[in-house]
């Protein structure tokens, strides 16, 4: 097979999975507010199946102090509250 037909054949491929995640965004919910897909748990699923079993017995290295924690939440605000929404503050 030529070079001009492994390009071809890599954009097709290419080209059906940008399709493809297109479609999948569009019919599936990919907000971390709701319950996920299942096309988002299978991938989700698929990424972490590894990540989770060399962390497990570790501990956490920052002790949890007010600044830690606050540093923490700034983190939190910046990073991930656009998708993943900001906690419920109890009523005083």
């Amino acid at each position: 097979m030529s070079r001009k037909r492994y390009a071809l054949a890599g954009l097709v491929v290419i080209g059906l999975a940008i399709i493809f995640a297109l479609i999948s965004f569009l019919q599936e919910n990919w907000g971390a507010d709701q319950a996920p897909g299942v096309l988002e748990r299978l991938v989700a699923r698929w990424f972490l199946s590894g990540a989770r079993a060399a962390q497990e017995n570790q501990a956490n290295p920052l002790p949890p102090t007010p600044e830690n924690l606050q540093a923490g939440e700034d983190l939190y605000q910046k990073y991930c509250a656009f998708c993943h929404g900001v906690p419920q503050q109890p009523a005083p």
